[in-house]
C-alpha cells in the first residue's frame, strides 16, 4: 500500500513538475476530465486485480512499472537542471513510458478476462 502511494505521487510529481501546461489541459480534455492521477491510480489498480488473474504476468508487470518509475525518479532529481525545451520532451518521454506500461497491463488484463470468459 505505501508502495502505491509514492508510485502514486511520483506519477503525478512527474504531471506536476512538466513545464507542457497546454499538454495536460489537452490530455485532460481529451479524457472527459479524468486526471492524470486517477488514471494512474487505475493503472495500479488493474495491475492488483491482474496478480489475481495470473500472478507471473502480474511480476513481469510490475517489474517493468517499477523500472520505469525508477528512471522517472531519477529523471526528476535532476530535471531543473535542464533547459525548457529539454525537460519538455523528457516529461513526454517518461509520461508515454509509464502510459506504454499502464496500456500494456490493461490490454493483458482485458486478454486474459476474455480468455476465461469463453472458458479458454
Amino acid at each position: 500500500m505505501k508502495k502505491t502511494l509514492i508510485l502514486t505521487a511520483l506519477g503525478v510529481a512527474l504531471i506536476a513538475t512538466s513545464g507542457c501546461a497546454n499538454l495536460v489541459r489537452q490530455d485532460y480534455q481529451q479524457r472527459g476530465g479524468q486526471s492524470y492521477q486517477q488514471r494512474f491510480q487505475g493503472c495500479l489498480d488493474k495491475l492488483e486485480s491482474l496478480k489475481s488473474v495470473d500472478p507471473s504476468l502480474y511480476n513481469q508487470n510490475k517489474l517493468a512499472l517499477d523500472k520505469s518509475m525508477q528512471s522517472a525518479t531519477q529523471y526528476l532529481a535532476l530535471r531543473e537542471t535542464l533547459d525548457g525545451d529539454m525537460s519538455n520532451v523528457m516529461d513526454s518521454v517518461y509520461q508515454a513510458r509509464i502510459a506504454r506500461d499502464c496500456q500494456e497491463i490493461d490490454r493483458q488484463l482485458f486478454r486474459l478476462l476474455l480468455e476465461q470468459a469463453d472458458g479458454k
